[in-house]
């Protein structure tokens, strides 16, 4: 339903309405002013399911050699494609082909690089390539995902 109240103005009639305007000081949500984003490198965006433990390594060295570390990229995030399609004793496991030295030996290798290391999933039933998200799997030996990871070594 459409409300003939409401009416779109021509122009922005301040500058006070940007979201940009930071002249007055303030800092949004406790924020940092002139603070970055959080920045880095997702596997999805270049390789979708088609990433391997091989060319994210090569990533993290081009992310250091490039210094983009050094401008504020400090974060590579594994996303779909890595795991396998099923559970091993409940629990999200890496495919062994694309991923053969495992997640651990990944995030050590990136943590080495002084990167940060995350992983995607999804609450739902299965991800975009078919392995399994954490629905009905929310606690896995009475572990929340989160710490479920830093149990298995990760660290952030």
């Amino acid at each position: 339903m459409e409300n003939s109240n409401l009416k779109r103005p021509d122009i922005i009639p301040s500058d006070d309405y940007r979201y940009d305007n930071f002249s007055d000081g303030q800092v949004l949500f406790e924020k940092k002013k002139h603070g970055l984003p959080a920045m880095g490198w997702n596997s999805w965006n270049a390789f979708g399911s088609g990433n391997t433990e091989t060319l994210t390594k090569e990533m993290a060295d081009k992310m250091v050699e490039l210094g983009l570390d050094k401008l504020g990229y400090k974060y590579l995030v594994l996303d779909d494609g890595c795991y396998k399609n099923e559970r091993i004793n409940g629990k999200l496991s890496n495919n062994e082909e694309k991923f053969p030295s495992g997640f651990r030996a990944l995030a050590d290798y990136i943590h080495d690089k002084g990167l940060k290391f995350g992983m995607y999933n999804d609450i739902g039933t299965n991800l975009c390539a078919g392995a399994a998200g954490f629905r009905s799997h929310l606690n896995v030996m009475g572990q929340r995902p989160i710490f479920l990871m830093i149990s298995l070594g990760m660290k952030n």
